[in-house]
């Protein structure tokens, strides 16, 4: 359900161990990747990222590697941010915003680029 190397969120383990006060954000490279070598999909920030919002895409996509629609009003993000509950960042949750990096600087939102290859990891 989590991006994690094991699908789930184990404190300490491959997400921060809860503790009082805040969460803060923490080096990418602090706990292990996901099979796709990727680190911190889950926690840390929020990630807006380039896909449209579409309340009602799943129930008309594709199963198998989903494009999004082509063209939309509200952007996608993905995971949480380390001032927000680390259930938001389980892969089915489903949220959007407008454009921050246009609008303005939002605190807790990032951004990653990424590249579609043919090449293995």
């Amino acid at each position: 359900m989590f991006s994690t190397d094991n699908g789930n969120l184990n404190y300490g383990r491959n997400f921060p161990a809860s503790g009082k006060g805040k969460r803060l954000t923490f080096a990418v490279d602090s706990f292990v990747p996901n099979p796709l070598g990727i680190y911190n999909l889950s926690g840390n920030a929020t990630d807006w990222v380039n896909d449209w919002y579409d309340k009602d895409y799943y129930r008309v996509s594709p199963l198998i590697n989903p494009i999004g629609p082509e063209k939309g009003a509200l952007r996608v993000l993905r995971g949480s941010g380390y001032g927000e509950d680390p259930l938001l960042s389980a892969s089915t949750v489903r949220r959007w915003a407008e454009e921050p990096v246009r609008k303005q600087h939002v605190p807790g939102y990032s951004f990653r680029c990424a590249i579609q290859s043919d090449h293995p990891i």
